[in-house]
């Protein structure tokens, strides 16, 4: 089964965040682990933040900052290890891509 069809990229909400923070402690990304509340608070805050779902659970996501004009940095892109080479982070900066281009260069 190809699991790569079977993923949805959507919008992050707050409900998120719990997965979000166990995909830091797996990564080892320790200091985001442990200012986990300024963590919740810089994805609350970003300019865009997507999550990738299979089967309705969260196994990826990616975080990121505009200028508004010309600049786009991603801050963060995690993907579960369970759940790599599938193309997900590929999806999550597609996603993102499409978004930045209606909002900011409109087209």
């Amino acid at each position: 089964m190809n699991k790569q069809k079977d993923v949805l990229i959507r919008k992050y909400n707050e409900a998120d965040f719990r997965t979000i923070h166990e995909l830091n402690k797996q990564q080892g990304w320790n200091n985001l682990v442990e200012k986990k509340q300024e963590t919740q608070q810089a994805w609350a805050n970003s300019t865009v933040a997507v999550v990738a779902e299979i089967d309705g659970r969260v196994v990826g996501c990616l975080r990121g900052l505009t200028d508004g004009f010309i600049s786009l940095y991603i801050c963060e892109l995690l993907v579960n290890q369970d759940h790599r080479k599938l193309g997900i982070g590929k999806r999550c900066c597609a996603m993102l891509t499409s978004y930045i281009r209606k909002l900011v260069w409109n087209y």
